[in-house]
């Protein structure tokens, strides 16, 4: 199963699958396409939040897609930026997945959610295609004590101090479970 707008599953499989995943061993003359790889859900368009969101249900989990900031790094907002989206589960927790220090995405769902736990992407110097530790210091400290860090850099044992100063709830590590009741 594939959650997907129509729009981003268009550039997944034009600009990076296709060339890969279209042609098919089994019968030469028939090309293959998206959805003989995965059973499409399209998430309904969600019109009354500050950025492109989307909504879907799967099962007893509840799942929102929201539009991020992320490359180039030169785009001013998320709406210039290359297709990139977060998500937010059961309207408790948040993951940034890939974005660029972007206030407002933070601020603007967590009053309407008040998230119990938000995963932010982060790296330890500013600049590039990721929210910097130095900016994200910047936000309130109410949602910084509830911020796990992610997708940071190998050197992360250096920042430990850092992220602990500046009022992070942590560093997210890898193979740890993470339970919300």
């Amino acid at each position: 199963m594939m959650i997907i707008n129509e729009t981003y599953q268009h550039i997944l499989w034009d600009m990076s699958l296709r060339g890969g995943c279209a042609y098919n061993e089994e019968n030469a003359r028939t090309m293959l396409g998206f959805s003989d790889f995965w059973d499409v859900v399209r998430p309904q368009w969600m019109p009354d939040y500050s950025r492109e969101t989307f909504h879907v249900t799967r099962g007893s989990i509840d799942i929102k897609l929201m539009r991020t900031k992320h490359i180039p790094d030169s785009s001013s907002d998320w709406q210039s930026s290359f297709w990139s989206c977060g998500v937010i589960i059961d309207d408790r927790v948040m993951f940034t997945s890939d974005t660029r220090y972007d206030e407002d995405l933070v601020l603007d769902y967590d009053r309407r959610f008040g998230f119990e736990a938000i995963f932010h992407d982060c790296q330890f110097y500013t600049g590039g295609v990721h929210a910097s530790l130095e900016e994200l210091k910047q936000l309130p400290a109410d949602v910084k004590k509830k911020m796990y860090l992610t997708h940071y850099n190998d050197n992360w044992e250096e920042y430990e101090g850092k992220v602990s100063e500046y009022g992070f709830a942590a560093l997210a590590r890898q193979h740890v479970f993470y339970m919300f009741e």
